[in-house]
């Protein structure tokens, strides 16, 4: 999730933050494009290893006896979860391909983004929404959204500030510029934390169906900790 946060952030701030034609923010739009790479490639190992782990969770066996054995192949052709993770997998790969054959290409940009929408819904189809037993659909689509938003704050927001040390000068010239970055930044992050709340409440109103599920519950209990969270992050 991480790395998938990390590789949305970068592309938005990328193609939305980052002004196109100003000489300063050449460099930082390359660092854009290497973090954005760097964070596909990151997802896709880490999903080789979440195969092996869950193969082994399923199995019951050791790490080593399901890479030897060949155990994760049955999860990953027998369950509804192996179907999803190489749904992913080959989304990731379609990413980093072409943001590697084609690093400068404005299209290769547009046509990464937009696939980080059917990333987000393979995800929410392994979330707590896909297993609800009534309008799952609804729910799996704000889960969808909550990724995105979630994506496009916190990992555009790791990103901004990776790519402005690259217009750092000793002359000070660049303080104007990362101002009106960041600026450029805020409004994309402030859409992004509406939709984030709105997204949360409604699947907090899905899964916790009572106060004392939210406080007695795991679920529950995560949930306040990560609200605790965001709430000092928004107030920083």
């Amino acid at each position: 999730l991480m790395a998938m946060a990390l590789l949305l952030g970068s592309l938005a701030v990328r193609a939305l933050v980052l002004p196109r034609n100003h000489p300063l923010l050449a460099a930082p739009r390359a660092r854009a494009a290497d973090i954005a790479r760097g964070a596909a490639a990151a997802a896709i190992a880490i999903g080789l290893v979440w195969l092996v782990w869950q193969a082994s969770v399923v199995s019951g066996a050791s790490i080593s006896r399901t890479v030897t054995e060949r155990l994760w192949w049955s999860v990953l052709v027998d369950t509804r979860w192996g179907a999803l993770w190489l749904a992913r997998q080959a989304i990731l790969a379609a990413i980093f391909a072409a943001l590697v054959l084609r690093r400068q290409s404005r299209i290769t940009g547009f046509v990464s983004m937009v696939l980080m929408v059917p990333l987000a819904i393979a995800q929410a189809l392994t979330s707590h929404a896909a297993g609800l037993m009534s309008e799952a659909a609804i729910a799996i689509a704000a889960d969808t959204l909550h990724l995105l938003a979630a994506g496009l704050w916190i990992g555009g927001l790791a990103a901004t500030a990776l790519v402005l040390r690259r217009t750092k000068r000793p002359d000070g010239a660049s303080a104007p510029i990362a101002h009106a970055v960041w600026l450029r930044f805020g409004a994309l992050a402030a859409a992004s934390v509406t939709l984030l709340v709105a997204t949360g409440v409604y699947a907090a109103g899905r899964q916790v169906a009572s106060p004392d599920a939210l406080l007695t519950t795991f679920y529950g209990q995560a949930l306040i900790g990560k609200v605790t969270l965001v709430l000092g992050v928004v107030v920083i």
